[in-house]
Order: structure tokens, then sequence, then C-alpha cells
């Protein structure tokens, strides 16, 4: 009887030092600024490799379109994180006083570009 109180309290607190036992899934959810594209694909191959739910969480990654504002969503505090498509995002909030804050860069500068007809005479933006 006194090895099975032994056994019994021995597996009673090995669970207890599991963290995938006493914690809970936190809920997360991710806005991206547009529909999947290649820049999310970090997001999206974390979560089907599970390493979302290594760590306990729980990430739904909400979509961003035409018709989806996740800047506002997150000022609203409808969302966790949103992805803003540029800078001015986050600094148009401040100069706002919205509490939110920048906690990444993807990208070491801005990935957008100026375009024009190849027919054009503009070869730099100087012309």
């Amino acid at each position: 009887m006194k090895l099975f109180k032994i056994i019994i309290i021995s597996i009673f607190s090995i669970s207890l030092l599991s963290p995938k036992v006493i914690l809970s899934k936190e809920n997360i959810t991710l806005g991206t600024d547009w529909r999947a594209q290649a820049e999310h694909g970090g997001f999206y191959q974390a979560k089907a490799l599970g390493l979302y739910e290594d760590v306990n969480l729980n990430v739904f990654i909400r979509q961003g379109g035409p018709q989806v504002n996740h800047s506002q969503l997150l000022a609203a505090g409808k969302i966790d994180f949103g992805m803003a498509p540029n800078s001015f995002i986050p600094l148009n909030f401040k100069s706002q006083e919205i509490p939110v804050k920048a906690i990444a860069a993807f990208f070491q500068k801005d990935p957008a570009v100026l375009i024009s007809h190849k027919s054009s005479n503009f070869d730099k933006i100087e012309d």
C-alpha cells in the first residue's frame, strides 16, 4: 500500500511539471495586411507544423482584403496583432494617441516600388 501511494504521488508530481498539462492554450488572432501571400508564409508554416501549439498558443490567422481594416480592428481590441501594409500606420496611431506599438519589421526597407509603362522615358526617380 505504501508503494502504491508513492507511485501515485510521483505520477501526480510529474504531471504538475508538464507545461502542457497545467497551461491552457492562449487564443491569439493575427490579422494579415492582405489575403494569404508569400510574405505571410512563415505564420502559416508555423501553424501547419504545430509550432504555436508547442508553446500553448491557439493562433487564428485572419486574412486581410479590400473590405477588412485590421488596423481599426487592432485599435478597437478585436484582434491581438495586425500586420500593417506600411510603417505609416503605427505612426498615425501614435499621432492619434491610440495605445498600440510596432513590435516587428519584416523588411529592412519598404517593398513597395514605383512602376511605369515600358515605353515611357522614365528610368529612375529623377526622371
